[in-house]
């Protein structure tokens, strides 16, 4: 069975390793130990606040399967994008145009 569940601190060593394991240029999950453990203290400090309004709040999921006790996937949700800093969504996309005579 697997369940979507708020991140830990204990499962650091097994998102680092769902880290290595993505594809190259998933910003979102980065390969930095240091980085990866902010993400969950302050996933963590966000669930503990008492939300009043429009805040920086970030909401990281563990998908863990309980047969195995292993992750396999995350999930974050941020409260307010561009919060604090600007927020950008890119996206790439061919596009061809012609013109009919």
């Amino acid at each position: 069975m697997l369940v979507l569940r708020p991140v830990e601190l204990t499962d650091l060593p097994q998102l680092q390793q769902l880290a290595r394991d993505s594809l190259v240029g998933v910003t979102s999950l980065p390969d930095d130990s240091e980085r990866l453990r902010e993400k969950i203290l302050d996933s963590c400090a966000s669930f503990d606040k008492d939300v009043q309004g429009n805040g920086p709040e970030n909401y990281f999921f563990v998908l863990e399967d309980l047969a195995s006790q292993r992750l396999t996937g995350c999930s974050e949700i941020l409260a307010t994008a561009g919060f604090s800093e600007p927020f950008y969504s890119l996206r790439n996309r061919h596009f061809t145009s012609t013109s009919g005579s």
